[in-house]
């Protein structure tokens, strides 16, 4: 329901005394947006408050030739004027020709008999009225500081900010590369990543006009709103990423917890609201109003503080020697307890000197056919991500394995999966742990990292009998022999394995 007039005045006088609250604040700024006329008597307000201060403490001569300009800048206004912009509270807003022209004129005669009627007042008046007025500073209401600035090139005409700055309610950032990290006052931090338009509207809210957005918001920070165009987002306690390209091109993900979105009515209402939770993504089309599922990318995420870290599932340590040319997939099975991203894949490196093969690593989901402690009767569902590595593009070493970066960093989700490798053989072999070989090559040298019962290793590894191998055809085919014996060694082979971390 649109606000009736005298709540607007209201609303604009509690903006001037200083007592207005972040909801109003908030409301003030979607009024500012969308009404005209409500704009307009903020300007005027705004012009009178200034008037009123430069009457009392610069006194009338000062009000004056104030007046007077005005009133020359009025017949002298052009009727196709550039656009007014409100500085204080939000971006710059196009107005209407004839409405500026009209509201300019009404606004300089108000003010004129203001000033006139100020003029019969006599200094030793003022004296007696205001004898010790003093000149009162509105306080700066900080909304969020700087963490942290990497990479940026600050859009032109953007006041390049520094870590530690804290920034007030109303700055407007502009970049056009890099990331930026801000921490609101309520404790929810934000990334800001790439061509990015963002303004900070109160200590627990922002407005997001393009650019990439990903947010971890704790329990005291609940509520956090960050709004796109006429489309709003409240946080119920998660993380959660967007990234907005245009108003048909909204994306909404959520890595943790849940939020709702909402489109936004003229008059503020909130309309066709959703829940997304944990592993949901959607596209929204503001003009059209339509929504549509789309993949999760969990790589926004990956620029978020993490409470826990990163941690490698399988390691083997450096130097180590590996002992067999296996040809073929090499896998090793685990279940995710809690959700998970996956940042990297790694491979392992033979006396971590270099590759020598061309090595692939990959991720399956896998289906434990209602015998969760039995694996040899598991089966490949789908391969959800695959990363190679060459002689020529190893990836970074780390103990004896090699990692590269996922192009799109993948979450997941509570349920069973496994790791494999391929590619090793003459000049290149993979580890293997069983026989007389573990005990002189590889004791102590292996390590995995589950975390806090985040992940569970299970079974003894797998692959394909080498004697119903065929390298041209099983190479992408999920490995369905367990790995012999009785000893259960869940990372029997130094093969593939992966970085991650957790959900929090």
């Amino acid at each position: 329901m649109t606000a009736s007039h005298d709540q607007e005045s209201s609303l604009i006088d509690r903006y001037f005394d200083g007592r207005i609250t972040d909801e109003e604040l908030v409301e003030l700024n979607r009024l500012l947006i969308e009404d005209e006329c409500f704009a307009d008597q903020f300007v005027a307000a705004t012009e009178l408050d200034a008037l009123l201060e430069l009457c009392l403490v610069e006194g009338v001569d000062a009000a004056e030739e104030f007046l007077m300009a005005a009133a020359f800048d009025a017949i002298d206004m052009p009727l196709a004027p550039e656009p007014m912009t409100v500085q204080k509270v939000i971006p710059n807003r196009p107005k209407q020709q004839q409405d500026r022209f009209h509201f300019a004129i009404v606004s300089v005669v108000a003010a004129f008999s203001l000033c006139m009627t100020l003029l019969i007042l006599t200094p030793a008046f003022i004296d007696k009225m205001w004898p010790e007025r003093p000149v009162v500073e509105t306080p700066v209401r900080v909304g969020a500081t700087v963490a942290k600035l990497e990479g940026i090139r600050w859009s032109q005409g953007q006041n390049p900010l520094q870590v530690g700055q804290e920034l007030a309610y109303g700055t407007k950032i502009q970049s056009d590369s890099g990331t930026i990290g801000l921490v609101f006052e309520r404790g929810a931090t934000i990334m800001l990543s790439g061509a990015v338009d963002f303004d900070i509207l109160t200590d627990n809210s922002g407005w997001l006009s393009t650019g990439e957005l990903a947010a971890v918001v704790p329990p005291s920070a609940t509520g956090f709103i960050v709004q796109v165009h006429q489309l709003e987002i409240i946080d119920l306690g998660t993380q959660f990423s967007i990234r907005a390209n245009d108003k048909d091109d909204v994306q909404v993900q959520v890595l943790e917890g849940e939020v709702v979105t909402s489109f936004l009515a003229g008059n503020g209402e909130r309309t066709e609201q959703r829940k997304l939770t944990a592993g949901d993504a959607q596209k929204y089309d503001i003009r059209k109003r339509e929504v549509v599922d789309v993949t999760f990318n969990a790589s926004p995420f990956l620029a978020l503080p993490v409470k826990r870290g990163k941690r490698i599932a399988y390691v083997t340590k450096k130097g180590t020697v590996g002992n067999q040319r296996y040809p073929g997939p090499l896998g090793h099975d685990f279940t995710v307890e809690k959700p998970i991203v996956i940042s990297r894949l790694g491979v392992f490196d033979s006396e971590a000197d270099g590759l020598k093969r061309t090595i692939t690593a990959s991720i399956w989901s896998r289906d434990v056919r209602n015998t969760p402690e039995d694996t040899s009767d598991d089966t490949g569902i789908a391969k959800l991500v695959e990363i190679t590595f060459t002689p020529q593009e190893p990836g970074e070493l780390v103990e004896s394995n090699r990692f590269k970066a996922l192009e799109k960093a993948v979450r997941l989700p509570i349920g069973d999966y496994t790791v494999m490798a391929h590619g090793y053989g003459i000049g290149e072999p993979n580890g293997n742990m069983s026989g007389e070989v573990a005990v002189d090559g590889f004791r102590g040298r292996k390590l995995t990292d589950g975390g806090p019962g985040i992940l569970r290793f299970v079974g003894n590894g797998r692959f394909i009998r080498e004697k119903v191998l065929d390298v041209d055809r099983d190479l992408n085919k999920f490995p369905f022999h367990i790995h012999p014996g009785t000893q259960v060694k869940p990372d029997v082979f130094s093969a593939g394995t992966f970085e991650y971390f957790p959900v929090e």
